[in-house]
């Protein structure tokens, strides 16, 4: 919590600028507080999740936005030991392992489906990150199921889908030095304003 308040406090430092001139909006504003602090956990505990914490993880997935409101995407709770040792060479058993899957065939064109993905999984990272929970958003082990018959079979995830985005949900572990919101760009240098 210490490291949280810490980097939330240098971004505000650093990122102030007359889009978010208001510190007492921000200040007054726990959603904002855990949006701007939010960062990757790079090692989690050995301690479980609070009965729970995983059921409004997903239901803050299943609330996220979509494409004409289509909702396509597919939430795998991998508690398979073997399957979660293919993807991840060390991960504790008490942390939740969340697979995205969504259709190939995207409907409307336009990657609807891998958009819905990330708003999907987004919502997760933020809720798991307001539970006070550490988060991981992994790109590399979706590659690995999708590439890996057995593993996609073993996930129940059809030829008509694929896993777009694996999740991590755990209690961090207090040796996460590497952890913390890492700098960001200053968003004056992104940000275009039409007047």
């Amino acid at each position: 919590m210490k490291m949280r308040f810490i980097s939330l406090l240098m971004l505000v430092c650093v990122s102030v600028s007359p889009l978010f001139a208001d510190s007492a909006l921000l200040a007054a504003n726990p959603a904002a507080e855990s949006v701007l602090s939010a960062y990757s956990t790079r090692e989690f505990s050995e301690e479980p999740l609070k009965a729970g914490q995983l059921d409004l993880i997903l239901q803050a997935g299943a609330n996220a936005p979509s494409a004409q409101n289509r909702q396509p995407w597919t939430f795998i709770v991998v508690e398979n030991s073997e399957i979660r040792s293919r993807l991840f060479k060390s991960l504790p058993e008490a942390c939740a392992v969340v697979v995205v899957s969504v259709p190939v065939e995207d409907y409307c064109g336009g990657g609807n489906s891998q958009f819905a993905a990330g708003t999907a999984a987004e919502s997760m990272y933020l809720m798991a990150q307001g539970l006070g929970l550490g988060a991981h958003m992994y790109t590399f082990p979706a590659k690995i199921i999708n590439e890996t018959p057995e593993i996609k079979t073993g996930l129940k995830i059809g030829d008509d889908s694929e896993a777009a985005v694996v999740l991590a949900f755990g209690n961090t572990d207090e040796a996460d030095t590497v952890s913390g919101a890492s700098g960001r760009n200053n968003i004056d240098d992104f940000v275009v304003i039409i007047d």
